[in-house]
C-alpha cells in the first residue's frame, strides 16, 4: 500500500470518526443516561431516554409530565445514526388519530386549551417515532375511537403538517452561471427542495474512461463521449423519489447521429428507464430494461420532430414524474409521455449514446437541477388493502416494503390469490430467531409467518420470495393429512418463491458471479434454477429440514 493510499484512508477514516463520534461516544458508555435528550439533525424531533437507555419520540410537553428529563444533556444525531439506537414506545399525551388514509399526531402542549392535529407526512415517519406492528393498535385510534376517549370533536381541531422526519433537508444550492439557460426554481418558503449540479460541483459524476466512452468534468459541466457505435456513457446524478422536476441543459458538440440520454429509475428493484434524444434526427424514445428477462422493452417513441435544436445548439431537457405518469420536455414542448406502473423512486442519471453513429458522439451538460415535489410517496397497493396489512398483519418497515413489492409485480395474479386474502385473514407477520437455514417459518396454530432476522439485510427482492413462499403456506388453508401433501406444499411454495423471483434475477447480471451474491441471493437463484429444471422435487426431498417435517425423521444415507 503506497503512501497516498495510506494517507486517504487516514483522513477518510478521521472525517467519518469525527462525523460519529457523538454517537460512538454513546455507544461505548452502554446506553444513553437516563432523561438524555436526541434530537434528529434538522429537525424539531426530539427522543427522551428512559431509565433503560431506551429512546422514546416526545409529542408534547403533557406527556412528559412526571418523566425525567435533562435538558442540560442533549446530542444531536444524523437520521442514519438515530435509526441503529433503541427506540421504544412514543410518550404521546392523546394518541395519533386515523382520520381516513392521513395519520395525525394530537399535540396538545401543556399551555394549550385544547390540542392541534399535525398531519405526519409519510408511514416512515410514524414507523421513526416508534409504531410498529405490536402497538399500532393502542396509539393510532379512528375518529370515532379518539373522541369517545377524549371527549372532543376531532372536526374542530386546528389542523397542521408536522415537520418530516425521514426527508433529509435539501443540500445547499449551488448558484448557476448566468450565462447558461436553464430554469430556476422558485425560492420561497415551503417552496419544494431542489438540489442544483452545475461547473464541478456534479453530484455523484465520476471521470473515467473505457476504450467505449470517456466521461469528464470541465469547467463547463460534465462532458460524455461515447466512441463506439452502440455504447452509451453515463454517471449517476443524484437520487429520485416518485415526485419530481428533473431539469438538465447541455450541448451535443460532436457526432451527427446518436443521442441525449436520461435515466431513472431502480436498477436493483425492477429496473430502469431510458430516454433517448436525437437532436439531429428528429426522434425521441423512451425504453425500459425489463429486470425480469433481462431484455429491453420500448415503451413509446416519436419520430420526425419538429424545432429540435442542432448540434452546437444548447437544449433543455426535462423530465416530469407524477406517480408512475413520466412526461418528458424538449425545450418546453412534450416529446414522450407514459404511465409506467413498475416505475420505483432510485436515482438518475445522465448521458450520451453513439446509436447508429458514423463517428463519436460527444454531449456537455453545463448545469442540472433535481425538485422534489413534498408529497407523500404514494403506495402501488389501494389504501384499504396496505392499511389492512398494517393493521391485520402488523406489517411495517421492510416487511411492508416487500408486500408492496409483490403487489407491484403481480405473478401469476398474486394480488387476488394472496395479497388481498393475506389481509382477511390476520396472519401475523414478524421477525424473529430461527435456525441459520431457515429463512421463514409459517406456525398455523398460531397464525404467524416468521422472518428469520438474519434477513434483514438481504435485498426487497430476496425477501419479497420468502414471503412468497410462506404467504402461500398462511393462505392456501392446505392441512397435510400425510407426508406427500407435506412434501407437495413446499414443492408449491417454493415454487411461488422462484416465480417471485424471475422478475429480480436479472440484477444478479450487475453483479458479476454467484461468489458476489448475497446468501439470500444465492439461496433464491439456486431454488429458481431447480425450478426452471423441474427439480424442485429433490430439492425437498433431499433436505434434512424437511424430511423431519414432512417424515418425523431424517432419512439416513445409504
Amino acid at each position: 500500500m503506497n503512501m497516498r493510499v495510506r494517507f486517504i484512508i487516514l483522513v477518510v477514516t478521521g472525517l467519518i470518526i469525527s462525523t460519529l463520534a457523538p454517537a460512538l461516544l454513546v455507544q461505548a458508555q452502554g446506553v444513553f443516561a437516563h432523561g438524555a435528550v436526541v434530537a434528529l439533525q434538522g429537525t424539531p424531533h426530539l427522543w427522551i431516554a428512559d431509565e433503560q437507555g431506551v429512546l422514546h419520540w416526545a409529542g408534547d410537553t403533557r406527556a412528559l409530565a412526571g418523566k425525567h428529563v435533562r435538558w442540560d444533556n442533549r446530542i444531536e444525531v444524523t437520521l442514519a445514526q438515530l435509526q441503529g439506537l433503541h427506540r421504544g414506545d412514543p410518550w404521546l399525551s392523546a394518541g395519533l388519530l386515523k382520520d381516513g388514509d392521513p395519520i395525525y399526531l394530537v399535540k396538545w402542549e401543556t399551555e394549550w386549551q385544547q390540542p392541534q392535529l399535525l398531519h405526519i407526512q409519510s408511514i416512515a415517519d410514524v414507523e421513526l417515532f416508534g409504531i410498529n406492528g405490536s402497538n399500532y393498535g393502542n396509539f393510532v385510534l379512528d375518529v370515532a375511537t379518539w373522541e369517545q376517549r377524549f371527549g372532543i370533536s376531532a372536526a374542530g381541531l386546528q389542523r397542521a403538517t408536522l415537520p418530516a422526519a425521514t426527508t433529509p433537508p435539501p443540500p445547499a444550492a449551488t448558484p448557476i452561471p448566468t450565462s447558461v439557460p436553464v430554469p430556476t426554481a422558485t425560492s420561497q418558503p415551503g417552496a419544494p427542495p431542489v438540489e442544483r449540479y452545475a461547473g464541478t460541483s456534479w453530484g455523484y459524476a465520476s471521470s473515467g474512461r473505457s476504450e467505449a466512452s470517456e466521461t469528464t468534468i470541465t469547467e463547463r459541466g460534465l462532458r460524455l463521449r461515447v466512441f463506439k457505435t452502440g455504447w452509451q456513457s453515463w454517471d449517476y446524478l443524484s437520487r429520485t423519489t416518485s415526485h419530481f422536476v428533473f431539469r438538465a441543459t447541455g450541448t451535443q458538440t460532436e457526432g451527427d447521429g446518436g443521442a441525449v440520454l436520461l435515466i431513472i429509475g431502480n436498477e436493483k428493484e425492477t429496473g430502469y428507464l431510458e430516454f433517448y434524444v436525437s437532436l439531429t434526427s428528429g426522434w425521441a424514445a423512451l425504453q425500459r430494461r425489463d429486470r425480469a428477462v433481462d431484455e429491453w422493452h420500448l415503451l413509446t417513441s416519436r419520430s420526425n420532430l419538429r424545432s429540435f435544436p442542432q448540434r452546437g445548439q444548447p437544449f433543455t431537457l426535462e423530465v416530469r414524474v407524477w406517480g408512475q405518469r413520466i412526461k418528458a420536455s424538449l425545450n418546453g414542448a412534450v416529446i414522450l409521455e407514459v404511465v409506467d406502473p413498475l416505475y420505483m423512486p432510485g436515482f438518475i442519471a445522465i448521458g450520451a449514446a453513439a446509436h447508429r453513429s458514423s463517428g463519436p458522439v460527444t454531449v456537455e451538460w453545463q448545469s442540472a437541477e433535481v425538485q422534489y415535489l413534498t408529497l407523500d410517496r404514494p403506495s402501488p397497493v389501494s389504501p384499504a388493502v396496505r392499511s389492512d396489512w398494517m393493521l391485520n398483519n402488523g406489517a411495517t418497515g421492510r416487511i411492508l416494503r416487500a408486500l408492496e413489492l409483490l403487489w407491484v409485480h403481480n405473478v401469476d395474479d398474486w394480488r387476488s390469490k394472496f395479497g388481498r386474502p393475506l389481509a382477511d385473514r390476520g396472519t401475523e407477520i414478524v421477525w424473529g430467531t430461527l435456525p441459520e437455514r431457515v429463512n421463514g417459518r409459517y406456525s398455523r396454530n398460531i397464525n404467524r409467518i416468521t422472518i428469520n432476522e438474519s434477513q434483514q439485510s438481504e435485498p426487497l427482492s430476496v425477501l419479497a420470495a420468502i414471503l412468497a413462499h410462506e404467504v402461500y403456506h398462511a393462505v392456501s388453508g392446505r392441512a397435510s393429512s400425510d407426508a406427500a401433501d407435506c412434501l407437495e406444499e413446499e414443492m408449491i411454495a417454493f415454487s411461488w418463491g422462484a416465480a417471485v423471483w424471475k422478475p429480480f434475477r436479472s440484477a444478479l447480471g450487475w453483479i458479476g458471479n454467484d461468489d458476489d451474491l448475497t446468501a439470500g441471493e444465492r439461496s433464491k437463484e439456486a431454488i429458481y434454477r431447480a425450478w426452471q429444471n423441474r427439480e424442485l422435487r429433490d430439492t425437498v426431498l433431499t433436505s434434512e429440514g424437511y424430511q423431519l417435517q414432512c417424515l418425523g425423521r431424517v432419512l439416513p444415507n445409504y
